[in-house]
């Protein structure tokens, strides 16, 4: 399913998200990993991923601040120039 962690938490199947964020935080650099510590922007944030997770549920505008910040890493991005300059027929 889809939608925002907040509401995947609501219908109880929110471990795996959490955890998806957690692995894609580090993933896309959001969340700094070192040893069993995870960090955000120097803080550490918990030891370990349940301890990480819960502290994600405990602080959900941090959560909407790395889910977004997530998304600006991993999402493509349309690059300067890209299929609409081609379909104007502009060259480069």
């Amino acid at each position: 399913g889809g939608g925002t962690l907040q509401a995947r938490s609501r219908r109880g199947d929110d471990t795996n998200a959490w955890d998806a964020v957690v692995d894609l935080g580090v993933t896309a650099g959001v969340i700094e990993k070192s040893g069993a510590w995870y960090s955000y922007e120097g803080n550490r944030i918990g030891q370990g991923k349940d301890n990480v997770r819960n502290y994600l549920k405990e602080n959900p505008e941090l959560a909407r601040t790395i889910e977004t910040r997530i998304r600006d890493q991993l999402l493509p991005k349309p690059a300067d120039g890209g299929p609409v300059a081609e379909a104007a027929g502009v060259q480069s």
